[in-house]
């Protein structure tokens, strides 16, 4: 009996070392970083997330920033027709760097003369609205032209060099003035691994299919943040399960809202006396295509169409002023099942505040409006 209590000890040493190893495998953890049994990792980053808003922010120039100093470019967009970006983008090409970019082919004639985009050959739409960079160290972000400050620390610029990812509803077009949309920039090597993945899926030309995300689950400087793209990861689901936690209150922006399970999950918390408010882009009510919103409006629950005479572009559910969930992803069949999307959902209540914020700001201006009409 006592040698087989020996054997199983030794058995269960060997597997508790392998695992270690595992964790610590150069390349993919760090010693600041760890992965627990669930596939969550774990992660320290010197960037805190933000959050903009256009058009009260100019979200045009901060994508212009992270260009003018990024050393790779590779952006995932639907549309691109702002000339400030093509030149950047064509600038930051032209001086060696490593520049792709991915439009949808229904908007791939504004672009087709840059030498490093590529468009969509898939039925449906490439909708994502993403970037990821990698930065220079601070010294050559101040100056591209001198040498490198010595007394930077290794540590310093190997942080300066972490990738960044900026994503949401922000598509860089001539109406990126007037138009309501987001968009988070976050600091993180999961998160941006994650992008560069389904970058290169579609760099190759593998749109609506792919492998499921790597890192579906990060825990950057304590913030869970959640992270799928669509349709591999079935992004409704996610939202659903996000959406059925809520204990009081789901506040949503729309541009779009045709899924009936996530329409369904937010009447049953309205009945469940939760507070439900959302707004959606009034261009899109009388399409037959949007019939769910005849369908939520005919509950006394309080969702109105928006006023901004461009369009609401918002893809954003508030959940109990804690959790966000953004990105390229309209509450449709379509997002889920056919189109390329992204969906972040983040767990934190200092960015649900500013989300919060936005929100009042256009459900105010919307309910004002409706109730003179």
């Amino acid at each position: 009996m006592k040698k087989v209590k020996k054997e199983i000890f030794l058995v269960l040493s060997v597997l508790i070392m392998i695992l270690i190893a595992a964790l610590y495998e150069e390349d993919k953890i760090s010693s600041n970083d760890i992965r627990d049994a669930t596939n969550i990792v774990y992660e320290n980053s010197s960037q805190e997330i933000e959050a903009y808003f256009c058009a009260v922010d100019n979200c045009t120039l901060k994508l212009l920033e992270h260009i003018y100093f990024a050393d790779k470019i590779h952006c995932a967009l639907y549309d691109l027709s702002l000339k400030p970006i093509i030149d950047a983008l064509n600038q930051s090409y032209n001086e060696g760097k490593d520049v792709k970019l991915i439009v949808d082919n229904e908007n791939y004639k504004k672009v087709s003369d840059l030498k490093f985009a590529r468009q969509d050959t898939s039925s449906q739409l490439s909708h994502n609205k993403f970037c990821i960079f990698d930065f220079a160290p601070e010294s050559n972000r101040n100056d591209k032209n001198e040498d490198n400050n010595k007394n930077n620390d290794e540590d310093s610029n190997e942080d300066n060099k972490n990738d960044i990812v900026l994503t949401g509803s922000f598509n860089p077009t001539r109406n990126a003035y007037v138009n309501d949309n987001n968009i988070v920039i976050l600091q993180s090597r999961y998160i941006a691994s994650n992008y560069e993945d389904e970058f290169n899926e579609l760099w190759n030309g593998i749109f609506r299919k792919g492998n499921k995300v790597a890192y579906p689950v990060i825990i950057l400087n304590s913030i869970k943040i959640e992270n799928y793209f669509c349709p591999e990861d079935s992004c409704a689901t996610h939202i659903n399960t996000i959406l059925n936690s809520a204990n009081t209150s789901i506040y949503f922006m729309a541009f779009s809202f045709t899924n009936d399970l996530l329409a369904n999950t937010i009447i049953m918390k309205h009945n469940d006396g939760l507070e439900v408010k959302g707004v959606y882009e009034k261009s899109q009510t009388n399409s037959n295509i949007w019939k769910e919103y005849d369908y939520i409006t005919k509950t006394p629950v309080n969702i109105i169409p928006d006023t901004n005479k461009y369009n609401m572009h918002h893809k954003v559910f508030i959940i109990d002023n804690s959790i966000v969930v953004t990105g390229s992803f309209n509450p449709t069949k379509s997002a889920d099942t056919k189109n390329d999307e992204n969906v972040l959902i983040i767990h934190s209540k200092d960015i649900a505040k500013e989300f919060s914020e936005e929100f009042s700001r256009i459900f105010a201006a919307a309910n004002v409006k409706n109730e003179n009409i």
